[in-house]
């Protein structure tokens, strides 16, 4: 982890475990938001010369479909086995009423 984040043996000795985690993992996010960024960009940009000159439709793709940590923010009620009993809950109660 100390090389990844390339840092001497006096500058990772004092911290825990933990301390140098969060350090390697935060370093690690930030190098792929800087590549996926880059990423994204090439890929839009090269979409509209392709939309431009050609009959083919490429779609422009957005960060997250680059980055491999990062997910896309979903929008709306994911319903899963979690909440469902929930759902079904407020459901009957409605029905009710």
């Amino acid at each position: 982890m100390a090389g990844v984040l390339n840092w001497s043996p006096d500058q990772w000795l004092p911290l825990s475990l933990r301390e140098l985690t969060y350090a390697h993992d935060s370093t690690l996010l930030e190098r792929w938001d800087h590549t996926a960024t880059v990423a994204t960009l090439l890929h839009n940009l090269t979409c509209c010369f392709v939309n431009a000159n050609s009959k083919s439709r490429a779609r422009p793709r957005e960060f997250e479909y680059f980055h491999p940590f990062r997910k896309k923010k979903r929008r709306g009620l994911l319903v899963g086995k979690k909440n469902f009993q929930v759902l079904r809950m407020l459901g009957n109660a409605i029905a009710k009423g």
